[in-house]
């Protein structure tokens, strides 16, 4: 078996598991923060990837454009070592 293959599939794993994580991040932002524009099922404060997601058919907004804070990720304490460690090598 080649080893750069499993290392390519490996590296493509952990991409997919990323983008997964940013979207889930972005639907919570637009579902759950103060300016809701999605609607989501069932209600409540996380999202999972079995949530399913509609327009807010009653959004109104007296502004053309509008701000949606994104919402922070839980970062667990692996992923703060991780960081810590790597800003201290450079």
């Amino acid at each position: 078996m080649n080893i750069g293959f499993i290392q390519q599939n490996e590296t493509n794993k952990k991409n997919k598991k990323k983008e997964i994580t940013e979207l889930l991040r972005t639907l919570q932002s637009l579902a759950c923060g103060k300016v809701r524009i999605l609607v989501k099922s069932p209600k409540g404060k996380d999202v999972n990837e079995t949530d399913k997601f509609v327009f807010n058919s009653e959004f109104k907004h007296q502004l053309t454009r509008i701000k949606v804070n994104a919402i922070q990720l839980k970062e667990t304490v692996r992923d703060y070592l991780i960081v810590f460690y790597f800003k201290k090598i450079k």
